[in-house]
């Protein structure tokens, strides 16, 4: 039985199948995540590995070309590129664009697992990156100390409260700093006073040893060592730390042998917003989800942040993702409707009469609002590419309808 027939015999069912699937696609459009680019994995892997202090020369010998070595028995490579800095060795694999990228990376981790310990020693464990055309932070801000709060004082704030108020959100993935500066605590010791209460350097350095943790407000610098200070004492400031009483029983304070000073480490980047010192803060979102649903999430929180840190805290947006696709979005849906309204008119022109124009201006919404329910079932984003490919198929989808009326009418006219 040919399928128009039976469309004839059964209108309800049909009409029922045509309802559901038109519910369906709405639901689909706005479920759909919206991106500026499709999902695109660039065949490319690279391999990077620091040794400070030694150079290109050297990083050449001793680690960019060992790799090179190692690295050379993974299948599929198409090209291999290496370059070699001070302090620095990377390596560039490209593969076919056909090319199980996944199992090349678990072969090139395998690799670098083999080569790691033949390295000379110091070298970091060479990491492992892939590329991606979305890859990039989704929201980029800058933090600046506002009012008396100072630049020393910015590391605890931003790595303890800033940064986990946007981990803790579903769309975002990692949060990376830009300008960080880690705080470190100067202790000089007061000869006078360390004689004078019968204490040697080695004592002080066994009190404060009994404090020493792997998280900590700060690093205190005596003789050349660091060391960390519990975070389980209660210690969340300078004055804490003076107050500190690390030996038990005789009532002496820090401040009592010695004077302490805030400073910052010497920080690996620079973040600067109109000459003023700051940090800077990447926020990139999850493969899971859409660009504007992340950038929404993300500016909401940000508000928040502002109103609750105004008095110690610049909170400023520099750059946002979701403005941009939201715009090409609108140019593309108007260009869309017009291309739709041109060709409703073109028909009614040619043929004056409302019923074909009539017919073909509700196909192509519909026909449209199908293909979101199956780009929703096959989890295709919706973006700049696949909203452009939808425009020009408003004209063929009009001429399918010509043709097919065509067909239909002329052999009645005759």
């Amino acid at each position: 039985m040919n399928l128009h027939l039976w469309a004839q015999d059964h209108p309800i069912s049909v009409l029922m199948a045509w309802t559901g699937m038109i519910l369906f696609g709405v639901i689909s459009f706005f479920e759909l995540p919206r991106e500026e680019l499709p999902a695109l994995k660039v065949p490319e892997i690279r391999i990077a590995a620091a040794f400070s202090g030694f150079p290109p020369e050297e990083m050449e010998q001793l680690v960019t070309i060992p790799m090179e070595n190692a690295l050379s028995t993974v299948r599929d490579i198409k090209a291999m590129n290496s370059v070699s800095k001070a302090g620095t060795s990377s390596v560039s694999l490209t593969f076919d664009w056909k090319a199980d990228l996944s199992q090349a990376s678990v072969e090139i981790r395998e690799s670098i697992d083999t080569l790691y310990p033949q390295l000379p020693q110091g070298v970091k464990k060479p990491v492992v990156y892939t590329s991606d055309l979305s890859d990039r932070p989704c929201v980029t801000l800058a933090l600046i100390p506002h009012g008396q709060y100072k630049i020393e004082e910015l590391y605890n704030l931003v790595h303890n409260e800033i940064r986990g108020e946007f981990q803790w959100l579903d769309d975002v993935s990692l949060v990376e700093f830009k300008g960080l500066r880690k705080p470190v605590v100067h202790i000089d010791l007061d000869m006078n006073s360390l004689e004078t209460m019968n204490l040697t350097v080695n004592e002080c350095s066994q009190a404060l040893s009994g404090y020493l943790v792997s998280r900590s407000i700060g690093e205190i610098s005596d003789s050349g060592i660091k060391r960390l200070v519990k975070i389980d004492t209660g210690l969340s400031s300078l004055q804490g730390l003076k107050d500190l009483h690390p030996f038990p029983g005789r009532g002496i304070a820090i401040s009592d042998i010695a004077s302490l000073s805030l400073d910052c480490q010497e920080p690996t980047s620079l973040f600067l917003l109109d000459d003023k010192p700051g940090m800077g803060l990447d926020l990139y979102k999850k493969a899971s989800s859409g660009t504007i649903q992340a950038v929404d999430s993300i500016l909401n929180r940000v508000t928040e942040l502002q109103k609750e840190y105004e008095d110690r805290l610049e909170i400023v947006l520099l750059e946002e993702s979701g403005t941009s696709i939201k715009k090409s979005f609108q140019n593309l849906l108007m260009t869309l409707f017009w291309g739709l309204a041109a060709a409703t008119a073109v028909l009614f022109v040619l043929y004056r009469t409302a019923f074909i124009p009539l017919i073909t201006s509700l196909s192509i919404p519909v026909t449209l609002v199908f293909v979101f329910f199956f780009m929703h079932l096959l989890k295709i984003s919706l973006n700049t590419l696949s909203l452009m490919g939808m425009v020009v198929s408003v004209g063929l989808i009009a001429d399918s309808i010509l043709s097919f009326w065509k067909r239909s009418i002329s052999p009645k006219e005759k």
